[in-house]
């Protein structure tokens, strides 16, 4: 939960019943024969929380806001959202301490792609056909904004895409695949960003993996929506668009 008050307080406190758990995670199943019992059930008041942080604001999107010290890690969950909503909303807060309802309200149907701000970049050192070069140099020029008539972003979207279907199929052991639906984004993006420690093992297999995804990720656009890509808009209904059939 997060509230201010009347006096200028602003807080944030996670909420719910959760058990500590001394000796494991409580994402896998183990015997019942009493020896991984939980101990108790933490505290509301000693969960994760914040009055007044010196930063001025506090900002939540579902991402990890646990702090690093905090002393009951085994009083709570494991699995977050990506965390790139809740750093353009920092991104956003902490350029600005003079914020209006209007840049509130924009802030809340804000477009920009962290992730994309990560990836694009590393087309600069890849070399292609010139179909595909054309729209590389479309995405160095793009703002990053997931913008529903955008072709930039239906480029993009394509090619993040196809870096996730590919890592799941490269990455994930074949004896496992049968239990996950797909890898958080966040960790193919640190793989990407540290190649040698990573599955790839050189910057070379890093970027060979890169630019076969993005030749992909074209192909893949000329089959949904034809060979000219004038036509490619991220929000048609082809693509990414969304329709509410109102129930009345």
């Amino acid at each position: 939960m997060i509230w201010a008050d009347t006096q200028g307080n602003i807080g944030w406190q996670a909420v719910g019943i959760a058990p500590v758990r001394n000796n494991f995670s409580g994402l896998v199943p183990v015997p019942g024969d009493g020896s991984y019992e939980w101990e108790r059930y933490l505290p509301i008041l000693q969960k994760p929380n914040a009055l007044n942080p010196t930063k001025g604001f506090i900002a939540t999107a579902n991402q990890n806001v646990t702090p690093e010290d905090y002393p009951h890690w085994n009083a709570i969950g494991y699995s977050w959202s990506d965390p790139y909503r809740g750093e353009r909303v920092n991104e956003v807060l902490e350029n600005n301490n003079a914020l209006s309802m209007e840049d509130m309200k924009a802030l809340q149907v804000d477009v920009t792609s962290i992730p994309a701000k990560i990836l694009v970049p590393y087309l600069k050192e890849l070399s292609f056909d010139a179909f595909e070069t054309v729209q590389k140099k479309r995405l160095l020029n793009w703002d990053s904004r997931l913008n529903s008539s955008s072709i930039e972003a239906a480029i993009y979207v394509s090619w993040e895409n196809e870096i996730k279907k590919a890592a799941f199929t490269s990455f994930v052991p074949e004896k496992v695949k049968p239990y996950l639906t797909s890898l958080q984004l966040k960790r193919i993006l640190d793989w990407i960003e540290n190649p040698k420690s990573s599955f790839f093992g050189t910057v070379k297999k890093r970027n060979a993996f890169l630019k076969k995804t993005f030749i992909t990720a074209i192909d893949n656009l000329k089959k949904r929506l034809g060979s000219n890509s004038q036509s490619w808009r991220y929000g048609q209904t082809k693509f990414k668009h969304s329709f509410i059939d109102h129930a009345l």
